[in-house]
């Protein structure tokens, strides 16, 4: 799935089905060769940990549902269940995949009101559920709200993709 995403730039949405189709097309030595080629990355483009290779220990997850998230306090997505398909892709294209900066605006029994750069969203309570965080670095902010040449160090690295057919 990262060397779909990065390499080939298919859309989040797409990753798995593809990659469960291409994975027993290639042999064990291609496998290395792409793990080596991406720098053996621990996590795929959702914030799943990819699994190890025998021996090597399991990447935990961690990280809080947005559902809980506290309210106006920054946190940055980590993980985004890919299941149910439908509701991964709607968050997908809400912006909200690994390395987005959010902040609940406000709580109600129906939906999580948050904002994801200056757009803010509603989403349903099991939506929520699905996306997790984690603190966001201090004094973080997107490249599109810093000042033309104003120094920065990049905390995290989003990658997007949309294509029409």
């Amino acid at each position: 799935e990262r060397y779909l995403a990065e390499k080939e730039g298919l859309p989040l949405a797409a990753l798995h089905a593809e990659a469960t189709r291409r994975e027993h097309l290639v042999t064990s030595d291609e496998i290395d060769r792409i793990d080596a080629q991406l720098g053996f990355p621990k996590f795929d483009p959702h914030g799943d940990p990819i699994p190890p290779r025998e021996g090597e220990p399991v990447v935990a997850v961690e990280g809080t549902p947005l559902s809980s998230w506290p309210e106006h306090h920054l946190g940055r997505v980590i993980h985004v269940e890919d299941e149910p398909p439908a509701l991964f892709t709607q968050l997908t294209l809400m912006g909200l995949t690994p390395g987005a900066q959010v902040e609940i605006d406000e709580r109600t029994p129906g939906q999580v009101l948050i904002w994801s750069g200056r757009t803010r969203l509603a989403l349903a309570p099991a939506a929520a559920e699905r996306v997790f965080l984690v603190d966001a670095p201090p004094e973080s902010l997107p490249l599109s709200e810093m000042q033309l040449g104003q120094a920065a160090r990049i905390a995290a690295f989003e990658i997007t993709s949309v294509r029409y057919f």
